[in-house]
């Protein structure tokens, strides 16, 4: 049995999120270069419940030749090789071919350091990466919210 803040967790990996991190402008990324990593620094504790990735043509081919490496913390890789090394994930394989996001659920504490590299095989991207996010506070709001109608009814 799962219990409520699992249950929670779990539809708004589906549903939503009460906050999203964006990471700054990549610029543009050209052909087998890696970008600048660009970082995200966590303002708030909570979870971060899905991934987004596109690039600014909107083109398949340029979705699948762009790649993401995301590291937590400066020393934690989200994807490693099969040596337990970095690696650069396709986007396309990632996020897939329309939904352009992943779920995921990790914990993150206020000032948690998260960094994206982008790299591509295409001629240029600008790609784009979104976190969707749950604040603790939020999850507080909304646990105490679903007591009060539970006991209602």
């Amino acid at each position: 049995m799962k219990t409520a803040l699992e249950q929670l967790l779990d539809t708004a990996r589906t549903a939503g999120a009460t906050r999203y991190y964006q990471t700054p402008s990549f610029g543009t990324v050209t052909n087998a270069a890696a970008s600048t990593p660009q970082p995200i620094r966590f303002t708030r504790s909570g979870y971060v419940v899905a991934m987004y990735g596109q690039v600014d043509s909107g083109a398949v081919a340029d979705y699948a030749k762009t790649s993401l490496r995301v590291q937590i913390g400066g020393t934690e890789d989200v994807a490693v090789d099969g040596q337990g090394g970095p690696a650069f994930v396709p986007f396309l394989a990632l996020f897939g071919g329309i939904q352009n996001y992943q779920r995921l659920l990790r914990r993150v504490v206020n000032g948690t350091l998260w960094t994206f590299t982008v790299q591509t095989t295409a001629a240029s991207v600008v790609p784009l990466v979104t976190l969707a996010f749950i604040d603790d506070d939020d999850i507080k709001t909304i646990l105490a919210s679903l007591s009060a109608i539970k006991k209602a009814a």
